[in-house]
């Protein structure tokens, strides 16, 4: 085990923990979601300190890392110009083919269009969620 995983993980439980003792007296509907969150976190922290080292990882694909940040940025642009669904469309659909994705074409490409689609249905037609519209 790597002295570095080890106190990446004492810090995440030690910070998780504090965090946790900030919101304990909130009411339920508030803390629910973060308190699921930073217990989580303190579990896999624990993984994180006891297992093995059995890989060491290394970064060979660090241009695709990169091109995936830049790719990340030019969605968030374009999020304000053309609104959620055009630019999400374009956003995933380069996101699944610049990082090869190994299925059939039409899988990847269907993926694109329609996870966006249902995504604006279910938060601004279920939910009541605006997300942007765009100048269009």
């Amino acid at each position: 085990m790597k002295l570095s995983d080890r106190l990446v993980g004492l810090i995440s439980i030690i910070g998780s923990a504090y965090l946790v003792s900030l919101i304990w007296d909130t009411p339920l509907e508030t803390k629910g979601l973060p308190l699921g969150c930073l217990f989580l976190l303190m579990i896999l922290s624990v993984m994180l300190i006891t297992r093995p080292v059995t890989t060491i990882y290394t970064f060979d694909n660090f241009k695709l890392i990169i091109l995936n940040f830049i790719l990340l940025f030019v969605y968030i642009v374009l999020l304000n110009f053309l609104g959620f669904i055009p630019a999400s469309i374009i956003y995933l659909t380069t996101f699944i083919f610049m990082n090869k994705y190994e299925g059939k074409k039409w899988v990847g490409l269907a993926y694109g269009i329609f996870l966006p689609i249902a995504l604006y249905a279910v938060f601004e037609l279920l939910f009541a969620v605006d997300l942007p519209q765009g100048i269009f």
